[in-house]
């Protein structure tokens, strides 16, 4: 990856928590934690294929130093304090880096 492309993005790891009557609800952490990433657009036909109409709603984003698991939270837009707009759909492993798939938070 050309560095000159990195920005820094926040991304919040995804929290499950159980309530009394045993439903499981997810949420994001207060904490916010920095990743330089490249995050262009999502497109092509594979991508239309598996996404179709949610794939206006969809952005890629190439990483390499840092473990992010899927559901996980990415500020992109937004400011680290704020709650993620984006979520973790997937995760591809490369040789020398990682591509995640994006999605808007509605």
């Amino acid at each position: 990856m050309k560095i000159a492309n990195l920005k820094k993005y926040y991304f919040k790891r995804c929290v499950e928590t159980t309530g009394s009557l045993g439903s499981v609800t997810e949420r994001y952490s207060d904490r916010a934690e920095m990743i330089r990433a490249y995050i262009y657009p999502s497109g092509g036909q594979i991508q239309a294929h598996q996404y179709g109409q949610r794939l206006s709603y969809m952005l890629n984003m190439i990483y390499s130093d840092c473990h992010i698991a899927t559901r996980d939270g990415v500020c992109v837009y937004v400011k680290p304090s704020d709650m993620p707009d984006y979520k973790v759909v997937s995760i591809k492993r490369y040789t020398e880096h990682y591509e995640a798939e994006l999605e808007r938070i509605l």
